[in-house]
């Protein structure tokens, strides 16, 4: 038994030596071949890639956004592993790129604004209250189910009839004989 013991020792003794150089390797890599935040459309050059924006207010918190990334980009490279702040820094560029794409929608199709805040609303009570997390995301679909009817409209304003007077004919049609008027009252 003793032996068996001996013959461990070295193994475990291994085990933690490999499991330090694999997460060496590890952190090399994610640092190697961590999301790199694409550098903002104001900085890449051709204006085909930045947007342009019908809404005046929506450019300028696109052009803020921008701004925002362009400081952090260095920031995030210089950053150092611990206590999470490259990891935090990569979240913040990350919120900010998620924000433009946003912004970029959002000025093509305003309705977008009340989708992401149903999401958002849900995604916020998901850690504090699943049930009502759940409840949000189901009633957002029941709204897309049920669909507002149309307020009742006359088919036609003045009825059925596609005749221009009551009577079905025209003033100026001709009366019909006196002699026949009489004839029907005798």
């Amino acid at each position: 038994m003793s032996g068996e013991d001996d013959s461990t020792a070295p193994v475990v003794t291994e085990y933690v030596s490999l499991q330090e150089v694999v997460d060496e390797l590890l952190a090399r890599s994610t640092v190697q071949l961590a999301p790199t935040v694409p550098a903002p459309a104001a900085t890449i050059g051709p204006s085909i890639l930045r947007p342009t924006f019908t809404k005046q207010g929506l450019q300028r918190q696109y052009d803020f956004n921008t701004q925002i990334l362009n400081l952090l980009n260095p920031i995030v490279e210089a950053a150092p592993e611990e206590f999470q702040i490259k990891a935090s820094l990569l979240k913040a560029a990350t919120l900010l790129t998620q924000r433009n794409e946003l912004l970029t929608v959002a000025d093509k199709d305003p309705a977008v604004w009340q989708s992401f805040d149903h999401y958002s609303q849900a995604e916020s009570f998901e850690a504090t209250n699943p049930f009502l997390a759940n409840y949000l995301r189901k009633r957002k679909t029941d709204e897309k189910k049920v669909q507002e009817r149309p307020n009742w409209k006359r088919p036609h304003p003045y009825g059925a009839r596609d005749q221009p007077f009551r009577s079905g004919g025209a003033t100026w049609a001709l009366a019909p004989p006196v002699n026949l008027q009489l004839s029907s009252l005798l």
